[in-house]
C-alpha cells in the first residue's frame, strides 16, 4: 500500500502550497508497497475506514474523483497490455487529508519497478490524458484490498467508481465513515456490491443503508458495456 506526500503533516487543507493554482482534482503519482512483493500498477481513492495509521484522519475519507480516477485506471490498463504488470484498483486507504478530490496512481513494489521508466510513462500518460467520461457514478463495496471484482467491472462497464470499501472494513462497519464516503463521492447514484465477499446479514444491512440515502444497488448486467469489453463474469 503506497504512500508519499508533499505535505508536512497528515492534513493538507489547501493545495496552494503544491501549485500556483487551486486544482479541481489532485492525482498523486507514487510508489506502491505490497507485503506480497507482487509488482503492480494501482489506482485508488484515499481516506481511512478506521484508525489513521498512515496519515489522514481516523474514520474519515477525502473527496474522490470518480470519473478521472476510473478513466485513469482504464488508460493504465490499456498502456500496460504488453507489460507484465497487473493493473488494479485498491480500496480507499491512507492519507493525507485534502479538501480537493484526490486519487493515487502507483507503481511497485520492487526496486526494479520503481526504476522502470516505461511503467512511469504509463502512469504519467494516464494522469495527463484522464478525463471524466460522464458515466454513472457508484461506490464499490466488498472484496479484498485490491477489490478485484470491482476492478473487473470498471474495466468492462460504463460506470465510474468513487470510494471503494473492502470486506475487512465491514466487520464491524463504520457507518459514519460510509456516510462521509457517500457525501464525498460526487454525483453518486449507485452502489456496487461484490456480493460473494460480504456476509449476507451485513449485505442486507448495507443495501438498506444505501437505499435510505438514495443510492440503488446495481449489478454488472445493469450497466452498459464498454466497447470491446469482455463478456460479463459469472
Amino acid at each position: 500500500m503506497g504512500f508519499s506526500s508533499p505535505c508536512e503533516n497528515t492534513t493538507c487543507s489547501s493545495t496552494r502550497s503544491i501549485a500556483a493554482v487551486t486544482p479541481d482534482a489532485v492525482a498523486y503519482v507514487s510508489k506502491h508497497r505490497a507485503a506480497s512483493g507482487q509488482d503492480s500498477l494501482t489506482v485508488h481513492p484515499i481516506g481511512n475506514w478506521g484508525a489513521a495509521e498512515f496519515g489522514g484522519r481516523s474514520g474519515d475519507v477525502v473527496a474522490s474523483a470518480p470519473g478521472l480516477m476510473t478513466d485513469a485506471l482504464r488508460r493504465v490498463a490499456a498502456g500496460a497490455r504488453e507489460s507484465a504488470y497487473p493493473v488494479t484498483f485498491e480500496a480507499t486507504h491512507h492519507g493525507p487529508f485534502l479538501e480537493t478530490p484526490t486519487f493515487y496512481i502507483e507503481v511497485g513494489t520492487s526496486a526494479e519497478a520503481y526504476a522502470d521508466a516505461r511503467a512511469a510513462r504509463i502512469l504519467a500518460a494516464a494522469v495527463l490524458a484522464a478525463s471524466d467520461p460522464g458515466d454513472p457514478v457508484a461506490l464499490g463495496v466488498g472484496g479484498g484490498h485490491y477489490v478485484p471484482r470491482i476492478t473487473d467491472v470498471a474495466l468492462a462497464r460504463r460506470v465510474s467508481f468513487g470510494h471503494l470499501m473492502p470486506s475487512y472494513a465491514l466487520e464491524p462497519a463504520n457507518y459514519a465513515a460510509i456516510e462521509r464516503a457517500i457525501d464525498r463521492t460526487p454525483d453518486a447514484k449507485f452502489v456496487y456490491f461484490h456480493r460473494k465477499a460480504i456476509r449476507k446479514p451485513t449485505l442486507r444491512e448495507l443495501e438498506s443503508f444505501f437505499r435510505d440515502r438514495g443510492l440503488e444497488p446495481v449489478r454488472e448486467a445493469d450497466l452498459a458495456a464498454l466497447p470491446g469489453a469482455p463478456p460479463e463474469k459469472v
